[in-house]
């Protein structure tokens, strides 16, 4: 309740529950409106929406948690407010664009898989590393509902066991105090995350016979008429269709104009703020995950070779240990590219004059990547981006870009010089600065800029941007989870927004 974008959904009048077990997902909450944006900005075009400490305060039972060592909201927001109307609220949401690579993902396509995927947001989702030809042909077994329970009861013992132990903050905590606090209760949510979420898929067992009939109904209707969802020829489909949503979620970028409701300086962090003087279009794109179990197995061994001494007992980082051929590094740049030129194309179309971009995908993503493919597979991401700016001019009058930590900026400007810079057609400026910050200082300025969210699949492909945004803590609270809880991202959520299954919005790179 104390995160700035739950304060903007409940002055739009947030429905509190709505969504059945169908469409459900653990660690998610409601977003709905009761009344459309539209329809609330056509009857009130310019009534204000005050996202403040007094507005952040209503919505808490009591001051906010010991551990935050605050009083009241006023004390963690700081005393400044963020407003805009509901006529600029609806022109936000209305901004929103898919551009799609259409080798991989024609628009039509997107569109119609879309209109699935966001409805039945659980089921796709625990779903998301299958091939889309897969889903819905394993028969249901009593040995799943058996799984699911195991599970479930894993779960119960270690909330139980945290709970048994609580971490008890002291009258006067000290900072190692609240540290140690934090972790253990973000612990716990994380626990009552999982159990709710395998409560969740045991309840949705009842509707998996007919979802799977209904996606492989789906899967049919593509084989069968295959030019009409953008394909060229039946290979087409069946390369997509091979596919899991994982892998497509490289394949596209989520575009949208938006304001961050905070900002930072001398010391102070996320204090809220007026909004800028234009809008920042924000930039959603998944990069390719080498990171957990199942996308690991899928990525990996499209590019580096197995370890013929690796066993299942084995972490996963030592499964794979060099490029797999004289080709896989080559193939590797050209999906990057790919993704590339749907971001920068994104942008293009959002007359995008300043992007401002993080090294998407070369974090936790390339955890199981082997060492000795690392400094490579970072120097193939920014060559695809140096290499695009050359190809063409996007409109961008520079491209700023934090390559990260000292040793990573370095390696940066190492592959842009082997890129070569000759014909670039803006400049590419290397910086160390939050990328948060310097968008928003161009657009209060009155200067477009772009801002890079790294993000994955249940956001670009099933509609729920900054996934864990509420509820998340520790883990699960990181780039994209304060993205969307400080900004009107939120506006661009499937559950207010339809822009993923409008023609008119969704468009090929």
């Amino acid at each position: 309740r104390l995160r700035p974008a739950a304060t903007l959904l409940r002055l739009l009048g947030r429905m509190e529950e709505g969504w059945g077990d169908d469409e459900r997902v653990g660690g998610l909450r409601e977003v709905r409106l009761k009344e459309c944006l539209h329809e609330q900005a056509a009857a009130t075009p310019d009534r204000l929406l005050i996202v403040a400490a007094a507005t952040i305060q209503e919505t808490l039972d009591s001051s906010p948690p010991p551990y935050t060592g605050a009083t009241n909201a006023s004390a963690i927001w700081g005393p400044a407010t963020f407003s805009l109307t509901l006529r600029e609220a609806a022109h936000l949401e209305s901004t929103a664009r898919i551009v799609c690579d259409p080798l991989t993902f024609p628009p039509p396509f997107y569109i119609a898989l879309t209109s699935r995927t966001t409805k039945h947001i659980s089921y796709y989702s625990t779903r998301r590393v299958q091939p889309l030809s897969v889903i819905g042909t394993y028969p249901y077994t009593k040995e799943v509902e058996t799984m699911l329970q195991e599970c479930k009861s894993r779960s119960e013992s270690e909330l139980a066991s945290l709970l048994e132990t609580p971490c008890v903050l002291p009258a006067n905590p000290v900072k190692s105090d609240v540290d140690e606090y934090e972790v253990w209760a973000a612990r716990v949510d994380n626990a009552r995350n999982r159990l709710e979420g395998t409560e969740v898929e045991i309840r949705q067992l009842e509707y998996t016979p007919k979802f799977d009939a209904e996606h492989q109904e789906f899967v049919a209707n593509v084989r069968r008429d295959y030019e009409s969802y953008g394909f060229t020829n039946l290979a087409h489909a069946e390369r997509t269709l091979a596919m899991s949503l994982n892998e497509l979620s490289s394949s596209v970028c989520q575009s949208v104009h938006g304001h961050f409701m905070v900002d930072g300086s001398n010391g102070c962090i996320n204090q809220l703020c007026e909004k800028t003087q234009v809008p920042i279009t924000f930039l959603s794109a998944a990069g390719i995950d080498f990171c957990s179990d199942f996308s690991t197995d899928t990525e990996g061994a499209k590019y580096f070779t197995r370890s013929p001494s690796w066993t299942p007992a084995d972490p996963l980082s030592e499964k794979y240990k060099a490029w797999k051929d004289d080709t896989a590094q080559q193939s590797l740049y050209d999906r990057v590219k790919s993704l590339y030129t749907c971001i920068f194309r994104a942008a293009e179309v959002q007359k995008v004059m300043y992007p401002c971009m993080l090294q998407m995908g070369l974090g936790v993503f390339l955890a199981n990547v082997p060492d000795e493919c690392k400094v490579s597979v970072r120097k193939t991401y920014v060559k695809a981006q140096v290499d695009l700016l050359k190809e063409r001019s996007w409109g961008f009058e520079a491209y700023l870009l934090n390559a990260g930590p000292p040793a990573l900026a370095a390696l940066a400007k190492e592959a842009i010089e082997e890129a070569g810079t000759e014909g670039l057609t803006c400049p590419i400026v290397l910086h160390s600065r939050d990328v948060k910050f310097i968008s928003m200082s161009l657009a209060a300025q009155g200067f477009s800029a772009g801002y890079l969210n790294p993000s994955d699949e249940i956001a670009v492909l099933q509609g729920c941007i900054g996934y864990y945004w509420e509820l998340g803590r520790g883990s699960r609270y990181v780039g994209e989870e304060d993205f969307a809880a400080t900004s009107t991202a939120i506006l661009s959520h499937t559950k207010i927004s339809s822009f993923h299954t409008d023609p008119s919005r969704v468009m090929a790179a």
